[in-house]
């Protein structure tokens, strides 16, 4: 049985491709010139004012100097910020189970105003969760896009001190 686990576990192995660069930065629109963020293929990141984009070069104004990376060079670019509907969605989703939690408990025996309650609770915590996600920045990938095909790829751990292995899909 652990031989059959262990050549399952290279076969998977041999499966799993890398992810496919892409060669150009096509498609990447910007309105003005923003901070962007610039994660080359080792990791490492460079953050600075975008002065030139075309379809072959990158380049920001850093503190330290100008900087230019190619499409081979890039694994990806952000800029700063990050749009409100997804702190939107998670208050309303808390404010929402809230809610059914405490009409759950209230069979027959609730006034009229539970329901204008329950709006009011579900309105507040909407704007509690749009609010945390005005005050924590986060960032928009600009590239590749989040729909890229290229970035996903089949995912393979082995942890020898629990004896254990994990294979899974992963979506960049």
């Amino acid at each position: 049985m652990r031989s059959v686990t262990v050549i399952r576990t290279l076969v998977y192995c041999l499966i799993a491709l890398p992810a496919m660069a892409q060669s150009t930065f096509a498609g990447v629109r910007l309105d003005k010139l923003p901070t962007v963020f610039v994660t080359d293929r080792s990791g490492t990141e460079t953050a600075g004012k975008l002065v030139k984009l075309t379809d072959s070069i990158v380049e920001l104004q850093t503190d330290y100097g100008d900087k230019t990376f190619t499409a081979d060079e890039v694994s990806v670019i952000e800029r700063q910020g990050d749009s409100l509907k997804n702190g939107t969605l998670i208050g309303l989703g808390v404010g929402l189970f809230g809610d059914a939690l405490v009409l759950s408990s209230c069979h027959r025996d609730c006034g009229s105003g539970t329901a204008f309650f329950a709006l009011l609770t579900a309105g507040l915590y909407t704007a509690i969760g749009t609010a945390i996600d005005a005050a924590v920045p986060g960032r928009t990938r600009l590239w590749p896009a989040k729909g890229d095909s290229a970035r996903s790829h089949l995912a393979f751990a082995i942890s020898p001190l629990r004896r254990a292995a994990f294979v899974g899909w992963t979506l960049r």
